[in-house]
């Protein structure tokens, strides 16, 4: 439920017996062009339209896309976009999202941040298939492209907003205009706060535990004080509300009638709780959590959660995730006679701390009533973003019209994450080799790494009206990105400093300072200086271009046929060294991923301007997709887990999506979208030789697997949606 209670500016409805015209910036020229005659598979969403769909954040953009699948990734409240057969399902910090998120020119990299609210969007703009010539690298699968509301130079006005809902959920938002100097100067100040309890109980139920030796392979019980044979639930407590407030201030000058200059800074503080997890292991399958006697809660999920919500091992996890972001923004526009010159620079600071437990059980000794914390975690990342785009675009005046520009972006990342294993503890008796029966309850095991990114890029594209029906179009952009890495084996936390054996929690910082190998030195710490590592330091080229070919038969039908080419950057993982093995091919960068795109578009509109319809036909082959496996490696004579990325699949992702828009009456509308997708695996073999390392003496097992002709994840055979308004 929401009120305003100030009114906001007017907007101009238009002439209603007709469906307004949308104009949008997808060609990223000098003025708009209108959506029904842009070469583009493009979908165009208002403010007033956001308004309709009553959308919490952009990911509520998607009922009013085809094809556009918006999820969040729940343990850590970050989005998880995916187009046309790709998306991200993980939030590895260092992997980069084949849907780019742009607002007001800057690209966020990070997923942590891409679910921005909604009150501040002038409109949005979802370009589906690769955008790689006009919106760069890491859009393979589309862009998302947000302008947000600018200050208005000649009218006071306030929109204030509340909202109440079930849940607790509570919600302030508010926005003021001051023009300060009319039609020269103004101020737009905008906050929002949103708090809720949320509607996860801690309701988990666990036990008997058994505590087994399962290292020796004979199965045979130990007993732990407090632990073994020990039975309980969750406190039933609410948790996974929101408490998140964000704000934008922004200055806006026209120095003169062709230079304007729009300042803004962006401050949130996101102290949501950490999102709790359910146990959803098979019942009575061969499962380690069968054996040790955590089996799956019967009744609701929701009401069966679990957090230990530990605030000691570096883990705060009762103060719940803690997300900053600090960002200052500059966009200028200087129209130059014929041409009109854009650039922005901005910065961007995140800091986050995002503790979870990840095995939905939340036992308690009932000796100590310590929680056993049988993996919990927290990944705590400190990113410094920075960006220069300027490009100039032609007026539009001639047969000739083109955009050309140049781009630049340093996205460099420190990250750390610390595991408490509880669970190995009820698997192998610490107490019979003389150390504390729960040891790796209570040994926090750290594992840092950074990664320094650089891209440069140059671009253009030119379209050619070859007569009054036909127009061609060509682009081109190449892009050098560099990559630097390095990181640490996982160490406990004792080890990070030989010379400080007795270092506690408390002396680390936050987001965690363990990074700071330096200060930090203990456990195998590798750069691309280590002998054997230059691997650790790499530099792609790559182009992307796309060619477009638009006819437009009447005043009522449109058509394009376009091919296009785009590429995913390539990277390093977060997770190496995670099993205390650093070796080169385990360190080794995965390599940037290609898509090609063949598609076809029409645009229809009536003669009466009441009724829209878009149909898109496409198909995209993938090439050297980037894909992440769990392989073994082995140290110590135990085996372990660890995630690794190859460039081995190769993906083909074809359909059909559809957009409706109609006028039914005055007072009447409707809009609809479908999306009708085949993608597949064509190719996905991973053969991964075993490796023996005589420096950790540790190894990697040998893995072979072939996953051709098995569907791709966040890909729906069907999908739409259909809504209707009434105005009275």
């Amino acid at each position: 439920m929401a009120m305003t209670i100030a009114a906001a500016q007017a907007q101009q409805t238009g002439d209603e017996t007709r469906l307004e015209e949308i104009t949008v910036t997808a060609q990223r020229g000098a003025t708009e062009t209108n959506l029904q005659t842009t070469p583009i598979s493009v979908s165009a969403v208002t403010s007033a339209d956001i308004d309709r769909l009553v959308a919490k954040d952009i990911s509520g953009l998607a009922s009013a896309v085809p094809g556009f699948s918006a999820a969040r990734i729940t343990a850590f409240n970050a989005a998880s976009f995916a187009m046309r057969g790709v998306g991200l399902t993980d939030i590895i910090v260092y992997q980069d999202s084949p849907v780019g998120v742009q607002v007001d020119d800057f690209v966020m990299p990070s997923v942590q941040t891409q679910l921005l609210d909604t009150f501040d969007i002038a409109g949005a703009e979802v370009l589906r298939g690769p955008q790689g010539t006009l919106f760069g690298k890491n859009t393979t699968g589309g862009a998302v492209n947000i302008r947000t509301k600018r200050p208005n130079m000649s009218e006071f006005g306030a929109d204030i907003r509340l909202g109440y809902g079930s849940f607790g959920a509570k919600r302030l938002q508010a926005a003021v205009d001051l023009p300060l100097q009319q039609d020269v100067f103004a101020l737009r100040l905008v906050g929002s706060v949103s708090k809720s309890d949320g509607y996860y109980k801690l309701g988990a139920t666990y036990g008997p535990i058994n505590t087994l030796n399962i290292f020796g392979g004979t199965f045979a019980p130990f007993t732990i004080p407090g632990v073994t044979g020990q039975r309980g639930s969750g406190t039933g407590a609410t948790t996974g509300g929101d408490d998140v407030v964000n704000g934008r201030i922004k200055a806006q000058w026209n120095a003169s009638d062709n230079l304007t200059l729009l300042l803004q800074i962006e401050k949130m503080r996101d102290r949501s709780d950490a999102v709790p997890s359910f146990n959803d292991t098979p019942p009575n399958g061969p499962y380690l959590w069968n054996f040790l006697g955590f089996t799956r809660p019967t009744g609701d999920p929701l009401d069966n959660m679990a957090s230990t919500q530990r605030n000691d091992s570096l883990l705060e996890m009762d103060k719940g995730q803690r997300i900053d972001v600090d960002g200052v923004y500059l966009n200028a526009e200087w129209e130059l006679g014929s041409h009109t010159l854009f650039a922005s620079y901005g910065t961007r600071d995140q800091k986050e701390h995002l503790p979870n437990t990840y095995t939905g059980a939340a036992p308690v000794n009932s000796i100590t009533k310590q929680p056993i914390s049988l993996f919990d975690a927290t990944r705590d990342t400190d990113r410094e973003t920075s960006q220069l785009e300027v490009r100039i675009a032609s007026n539009n005046d001639g047969p000739i019209n083109y955009v050309v520009g140049a781009f630049q972006q340093t996205n460099d990342a420190r990250f750390c994450v610390v595991q408490v294993l509880g669970f190995i503890d009820l698997a192998l008796p610490f107490a019979a080799l003389g150390l504390p029966a729960q040891f790796n309850n209570n040994t926090p095991q750290v594992l840092c790494n950074q990664q320094d990114s650089d891209s440069l890029a140059g671009y253009a594209d030119l379209t050619y009206k070859a007569s009054e029906k036909l127009t061609l179009g060509a682009g081109f952009r190449y892009t050098q990105d560099e990559r630097e890495w390095a990181g640490r084996t996982q160490v406990g936390l004792a080890s990070l400093d030989p010379k400080n054996p007795g270092l506690t929690p408390a002396q680390l910082g936050e987001p965690l300072n363990a990074g700071d190998f330096t200060k930090y030195p203990g456990g195998q710490i590798v750069n691309s200086k280590t002998p054997g590592f230059s691997n650790l330091a790499r530099k792609w080229s790559e182009p992307s271009w796309r060619l477009t070919g638009s006819y437009q038969w009447n005043d009522s039908l449109f058509s394009y046929l376009t091919v296009s080419r785009g590429y995913k950057a390539g990277g390093y993982n977060d997770q190496t060294g995670t099993s205390g093995l650093m070796v080169p091919s385990l360190t080794r960068p995965v390599d940037p991923e290609y898509a090609t795109n063949y598609e076809f578009g029409l645009k229809f509109e009536s003669a009466d301007g009441r009724l829209r319809f878009n149909p898109t036909v496409f198909t995209t082959k993938y090439e050297d997709a980037q894909r992440a496996v769990n392989i073994i490696t082995r140290k110590g004579g135990a085996d372990f887990q660890e995630t690794v990325f190859y460039n081995a699949a190769e993906v083909k992702s074809q359909g059909i999506e559809l957009e409706l828009q109609a006028l039914i009456t005055d007072s009447f509308r409707i809009r609809g979208q479908a999306a009708f997708l085949d993608a597949k695996y064509d190719k996905f073999v991973i053969n991964q030789p075993g490796i023996n390392d005589s420096v950790s003496g540790g190894s990697i097992v040998a893995f072979n697997g072939n996953f051709s002709g098995l569907p791709v994840p966040r890909s729906p055979k069907e999908s739409g949606a259909i809504s209707g308004t009434y105005t009275t």
